[in-house]
């Protein structure tokens, strides 16, 4: 009898063409969250936005997002069906600490969303305040990584 693995739903977007060609291409991205799936031996599922840029700025704009998948994520993450979510950069996801931290807040958190992020797919936790800490400043320095 074989094990039912545990997915990785792995988020890939650019947010403008030029991202497309710079390092961060959503090939580049699908072949690092494939490498990540595999090290943590889960099973890869694929979240493709592809170029999409929008900024989040209030609670209503979070719930509403315009970015379908993004949209879809949400709520597949509060229906239980997304337990361990990668992403390249934290900025795939969110570009303000407002929008990402209303996204951890009402969806990661409270639903034990397992967050990977990076070429090495580590773990980010949010257990303490400086778990937290650690976290607005990798967020930080990736929203000005060109």
């Amino acid at each position: 009898m074989s094990s039912v693995k545990e997915k990785l739903h792995c988020y890939l977007r650019v947010s403008s063409d030029t991202q497309e060609k710079d390092g961060g291409s959503l090939e580049v991205q699908r072949s690092i969250g494939k490498k990540v799936s595999k090290r943590l031996d889960m099973e890869y599922v694929e979240l493709l936005e592809g170029s999409s840029s929008t900024m989040v700025r209030t609670e209503e704009e979070l719930f509403n997002s315009p970015r379908p998948i993004y949209s879809k994520l949400k709520d597949s993450i509060r229906d239980g069906e997304v337990k361990h979510l990668w992403v390249f950069t934290t900025s795939r996801l969110h570009r303000e600490t407002t929008e990402e931290g209303m996204f951890f807040s009402f969806y990661v958190i409270p639903n034990k969303v397992r967050f990977y992020v990076g070429e090495r797919g580590v773990e980010q936790r949010f257990d303490t305040p400086d778990d937290s800490l650690q976290m607005d400043i990798k967020s930080l320095f990736s929203r000005y990584q060109k």
